[in-house]
């Protein structure tokens, strides 16, 4: 018994499996095999079926959706009331770009326009046109199509809302109408970059009133002159007589 080996008495027999393909032509699409009979019928049955009674030399009318016209909100035209009266009091009416700011970067954004005697406004772009459409201030409209914020001032302070723009970093300037003209950012530096108008002015005047000077003094310089040389000759006529008689 000992030396007998020692093999199971039941083995697992996995049997031989191949894949064999009968057929070997490959398909025709130009000519291809008629379907069964079942699916030749069901294939029938669900054939879709046109009119073919239309002239298809006629052109199609295009549907055209209908636009339905949103009702204006009163409360939107209230809001759009009062952003046109502060337009109309401001002289500098700013454009920004607003990027994503939490409502803490936000009030510090207004706390230091507001030492600056400027106003932080925010309105949405369709009070914006209801504001805007068929007024002055229409040429704005292009800007607010995105998110947008509006600083205003009574005052002309450019330089001061350039200043402004570096230590505000949540907006970016956009343009901006000062005193009834349309600026873009470089001409707002340009604008700051001048001296105020009290100096221009009397430049101005220096300028204009320089030729009246110069045509006045040409016109009397010969005057001057004949009266100074006339007022010469007298006083020496007068001066020998006078020494004479120290003399005597």
């Amino acid at each position: 018994m000992t030396g007998l080996p020692c093999k199971p008495l039941l083995t697992s027999w996995n049997p031989l499996t191949q894949l064999v393909r009968f057929r070997t032509r490959t398909p025709d699409i130009r000519k291809p095999i008629p379907p069964h009979r079942l699916r030749a019928v069901a294939l029938k049955l669900t054939k879709p079926v046109y009119d073919t009674s239309l002239n298809p030399l006629l052109p199609i009318k295009p549907v055209r959706p209908k636009i339905i016209k949103a009702q204006e909100n009163p409360f939107e035209r209230i809001l759009a009331n009062e952003f046109y009266q502060i337009l109309e009091s401001s002289k500098v009416v700013a454009i920004f770009h607003r990027n994503p700011m939490d409502q803490k970067e936000i009030y510090k954004m207004k706390l230091l326009l507001h030492k600056s005697k400027m106003k932080y406004l925010w309105y949405s772009n369709t009070v914006a046109k209801l504001a805007m459409s068929g007024t002055y201030y229409e040429p704005l409209l292009p800007l607010y199509q995105s998110h947008t914020a509006t600083v205003v001032s009574e005052e002309n302070s450019v330089a001061k809302l350039l200043k402004l723009e570096k230590k505000m970093p949540g907006v970016i300037l956009m343009g901006a109408l000062v005193e009834g003209r349309l600026m873009s950012v470089t001409d707002l530096k340009r604008y700051a970059a001048l001296p105020p108008l009290e100096v221009l002015q009397g430049q101005l005047v220096g300028i204009l009133g320089a030729p009246a000077q110069r045509i006045s003094y040409n016109l009397t310089h010969h005057q001057t002159e004949l009266s100074s040389a006339l007022s010469r000759f007298i006083s020496d006529q007068t001066q020998p007589p006078q020494d004479e008689e120290k003399k005597e």
